[in-house]
């Protein structure tokens, strides 16, 4: 008897260790994709977007900085 309870507590034992790695190992993969989705959302943006000239530069051709 003192066996199988002895068992028992080593099954659970290890069961909530493989939980608890189980649960850190997912929140670090859903922090990494998190992170690999915001690297490639900026690294699309400088295709997709056209730099815009103010039109005050434009009209009388004298370049500004600010």
């Amino acid at each position: 008897m003192g066996t199988a309870l002895y068992a028992t507590g080593l099954g659970i034992a290890i069961a909530l260790m493989c939980l608890l790695g189980n649960n850190f190992l997912q929140s670090r993969m859903e922090h990494i994709n998190e992170v690999l989705k915001v690297l490639l959302l900026r690294a699309r943006m400088p295709h997709t977007r056209q730099p815009v000239k103010p039109a005050a530069a434009q009209e009388n051709g004298v370049k500004r900085y600010a």
